[in-house]
């Protein structure tokens, strides 16, 4: 597994469908993951209250909470050249770890899990997301 001890660290799945960012925020870790292409049954819609753009199947990891659906105006944790943290191909069984918070890759999707604590955390995957 790999480890980073600060910064930021993006990846994507390597069908390329999953683009994540881990980085540890204070003494907190987090972490961000974007489905670009999903089949989830029930894609919460865009609330009232966002007026930029609604990623419905993106999902976060911030100070121990998980969030499902992000409101944002930039392209978020996309695999691009041009971004600032370098991206690389995460494999199916390899993880990266930031912090405390680790982020595994499978064929049945990106696990991203807090190994303290209540070992809060997420799965996302094209057809759809769990937390715990």
């Amino acid at each position: 597994a790999a480890a980073a001890s600060a910064g930021a660290v993006s990846f994507t799945s390597p069908s390329g469908n999953i683009d994540c960012m881990l980085w540890a925020d204070g003494r907190s870790p987090a972490a961000d993951c974007l489905v670009q292409k999903a089949s989830w049954p029930r894609a919460r819609p865009k609330p009232s209250n966002c007026p930029l753009a609604w990623f419905p199947t993106e999902v976060t990891l911030e100070r121990g909470r998980v969030g499902v659906g992000v409101c944002r105006g930039d392209i978020g944790p996309m695999c691009q050249p041009a971004g600032g943290a370098r991206c690389r191909v995460l494999r199916y069984g390899a993880s990266v770890t930031v912090r405390g918070l680790r982020c595994t890759s499978t064929r049945a999707g990106v696990t991203c899990r807090l190994r303290n604590g209540a070992g809060r955390g997420f799965r996302v995957a094209r057809e759809g997301y769990s937390r715990f």
